[in-house]
């Protein structure tokens, strides 16, 4: 469900200046490339300044996710899209999306459809068809209580660290801060963790595990994990006061429908032709 976020030269060179994360969102069966609103507008969201090294993107690179059943082996493809922005979208970028009279630092951008797939509820694509599916909302999560110092994953790309087939890495991090009180009248929440540059957009999970039994079919013992989607990582606190103690922040994960609507609205974004698609074979 998730993919690394390349911001490219301005210069029209396939230069990687900066780097982020995202994830796949599907709402009212279009699919939208979901990361922070400051990966997009090179601006902070609490000062509306430009970033440390005051670049702002005119476009970004992200990578879609196909797979084709041949016979026993499942075949997968990430493929670069290049997309851009429209010449007259800088009014549309000066502001973060708005969701209940809050500024929000999320932004969604809709992607054409086949760049990623969904489940196939008939089953017929493969035996894993009707489980396997790019779509974070598509996968279904146990709610799970969530308090302060409660055990998060962040599930991104930190630095450039993404090649291959681009799977995630998990960063292992806590709740830092009351969950449903917010933060400064805001609607984030704080974590704990060595996150490094490129985990701007990362999806935040919380994981309970509870419980082991024995499988005979691989002669091991399973422990029972539940995930439940809680945020989006949106990076450390600029405060000064605050940088020291190396704390992160996540937007709510109830956001993002709302924000998808608005960033429907302006489509700052066009879509530049795919780059040549790599595959890679795996045996099920």
């Amino acid at each position: 469900c998730c993919t690394p976020i390349e911001l490219l030269a301005n210069d029209g060179s396939d230069t990687v200046v900066a780097t982020a994360s995202g994830f796949f969102w599907k709402r009212n069966e279009r699919a939208y490339l979901v990361t922070n609103w400051h990966v997009v507008s090179g601006r902070n969201v609490f000062t509306k300044k430009l970033s440390k090294n005051g670049f702002i993107p005119k476009r970004l690179r992200f990578y879609g996710f196909r797979i084709e059943l041949d016979g026993e082996m499942f075949r997968y493809a990430r493929e670069p899209v290049d997309f851009g922005f429209r010449d007259d979208c800088d009014k549309d970028l000066n502001s973060p999306p708005v969701v209940n009279d809050d500024e929000v630092d999320l932004y969604a951008i809709q992607i054409p459809n086949d760049y990623v797939f969904g489940i196939d509820s008939s089953g017929s694509g493969s035996k894993f068809s009707d489980r396997l599916s790019c779509y974070l909302n598509d996968h279904k999560y146990r709610k799970i209580v969530t308090n302060s110092s409660d055990e998060c994953f962040i599930v991104g790309y930190p630095l450039q660290n993404h090649e291959g087939l681009r799977f995630p890495l998990w960063k292992r991090g806590s709740i830092a801060s009351e969950t449903p009180l917010g933060v400064d009248g805001r609607p984030i929440f704080l974590i704990d963790a060595s996150a490094t540059p490129g985990m701007s957009g990362a999806p935040v999970f919380r994981k309970s595990t509870t419980g082991c039994q024995f499988d005979p079919q691989i002669n091991a013992v399973r422990e029972a994990a539940y995930f439940d989607f809680i945020g989006v990582y949106a990076g450390h606190l600029q405060d000064r006061k605050m940088e020291s103690v190396n704390l992160g922040y996540a937007w709510y994960q109830s956001l993002i429908d709302d924000v998808v609507d608005y960033c429907t609205r302006k489509s700052p974004m066009v879509p530049i032709a795919p780059n040549v698609m790599k595959a890679w074979s795996i045996s099920m």
